[in-house]
């Protein structure tokens, strides 16, 4: 692989010792501190491993035991392995760029469009992301054996690195029938060969399924699986729509808190440039079969997500191809109008940029306050705790997915914060209770009721980031 001073490779390069150390610092929050690739000690493994409710990620499982074997990992290695993962996409991106034909400058704009996309902040600045960031990486890994391998070794890696991408996230199965839809798309394919193909990738999906309603399943109900509602499908197509192709910072036009609208205005023009260049200067590009390909596989591969439940780190789930699209039209625009394309992505990068900035300095934040909070408890507490339990108010804010946590989502469920900040040494069991903003007054009766039953040694009350102990002998 050949890297000089024009290959975006020496870019991403340049940026990754940054990247790293901007993610490695930041805090669990929210998700992070139940998602299966957080410190797992059960010694039930089996149960993790294998279909657990309505996911099945055994890589997840896996991480979960490699952190809890040594917690101080947690979650730099999860950080740390996600970036990897989102560098091996990048350079993938620029492979498939150069295996379907596009020039040194398309490939250029889609692999940095691929690294730097406010997609991506979602899945690379949460550790609970790892599979997302691998279900990606291994689809598109299979994308690149099915155009690049030739004879029976291109089915076995096509499996291969679906079966990988199903076992990293579930969605990751749909990328079975992408690579010859792709194929046919740029005429590498005739449709008789790419109807089989689509046989075989289809089979692909149907092994899958039969394995894993074969195997032993741990009953675990997540309603977000489970709910079909119109208005919040449009709000999801939206926030896909909107965090691909728009380098708007969203942070402050959406949270409340962290409003800004010149801030906002200021991305979203240096945007818009970028925004009709890819889809209103040549309308004709739409009714191109390339085109068109690339949309049908964009939709394929975030279809799981838009069936079920779709967050800002799902939008990750589309965004190679994505990176594809935004080559065929960039290849395009540098045929005819080369100075567009100058202009268009150089504003779009540095929108991008201010916005990647934004957003991680506030996931960054908002998580710290979780880790104060910790601190703060264990200083009230004095000593090891063995059993404690919260009772908390609920936060009358709002927070924005992963990047403006609530206090509480930052302190975790359980006082998990208190158990990271200790290295899983105590409490050795927690629970909690939370209670609407308007029953606050009742927290310390509740904290009292809690004591009474002998059960604990200490309640933590929290109230947004305040943190204070009722224990037994000051009940």
């Amino acid at each position: 692989m050949k890297i000089d001073k024009k290959s975006p490779l020496t870019y991403i390069l340049i940026s990754l010792p940054f990247v790293l150390w901007a993610v490695v610092g930041i805090y669990p929050s929210y998700d992070d501190w139940s998602t299966l690739s957080s410190p797992n000690f059960d010694a039930d493994w089996a149960k993790f491993f294998l279909p657990y409710g309505s996911v099945w990620r055994p890589f997840d499982a896996l991480m979960g035991y490699v952190v809890g074997a040594a917690p101080q990992l947690f979650p730099a290695l999860n950080h740390v392995c996600i970036i990897f993962g989102h560098l091996l996409g990048a350079i993938l991106v620029m492979k498939l760029s150069q295996l379907l034909g596009f020039g040194r400058a398309a490939q250029f704009v889609a692999t940095i469009f691929f690294w730097i996309s406010p997609c991506m902040l979602g899945t690379v600045l949460s550790c609970d992301s790892l599979n997302q960031t691998y279900s990606q990486m291994w689809g598109m890994a299979a994308v690149w054996f099915y155009l690049s391998v030739k004879g029976r070794g291109r089915y076995t890696a096509w499996a291969a690195c679906v079966m990988l991408a199903a076992l990293s996230k579930d969605n990751g199965i749909a990328w079975a029938v992408v690579p010859p839809v792709l194929a046919f798309a740029f005429g590498r394919e005739d449709m008789r060969s790419a109807s089989r193909h689509l046989l075989f990738g289809v089979a692909i999906a149907v092994a899958y399924g039969c394995i894993r309603i074969a195997l032993p399943s741990t009953e675990y109900y997540n309603p977000d699986y489970h709910t079909f509602l119109l208005a919040k499908k449009i709000k999801e197509i939206a926030i896909f729509v909107g965090y691909t192709w728009v380098a708007a910072d969203y942070v402050s036009i959406v949270h409340a808190a962290s409003r800004c609208l010149p801030l906002a205005a200021l991305t979203l023009v240096l945007s818009l440039t970028f925004v009709y260049m890819m889809f209103v200067r040549s309308p004709r590009l739409w009714l191109t079969r390339r085109f068109a390909g690339l949309a049908v596989c964009i939709i394929i591969v975030m279809s799981p997500h838009l069936l079920i439940s779709l967050s800002v780190m799902n939008t990750y789930a589309g965004l190679g191809m994505s990176a594809l699209l935004v080559a065929f039209v960039a290849d395009h625009t540098k045929r005819h109008h080369p100075s567009l394309l100058r202009t268009a992505f150089a504003m779009y990068v540095a929108a991008a940029l201010i916005t990647d900035i934004h957003h991680w300095y506030k996931a960054y934040t908002t998580a710290a306050v979780g880790r104060d909070m910790a601190r703060e408890a264990i200083r009230l507490a004095g000593k090891p705790v063995k059993n404690a339990y919260c009772v908390i108010t609920d936060d009358d804010q709002k927070k924005f997915s992963s990047f403006c946590v609530l206090p509480q989502d930052a302190f975790g469920a359980q006082a998990a914060a208190v158990a990271h900040e200790t290295q899983y040494k105590w409490p050795l069991h927690a629970e909690d209770t939370i209670i609407p903003r308007d029953h606050a007054h009742e927290a310390r009766t509740i904290a009292r009721r809690v004591l009474d039953t002998g059960r604990f040694d200490c309640v933590w009350l929290i109230d947004k980031s305040s943190v204070s102990i009722m224990r037994k002998e000051n009940k």
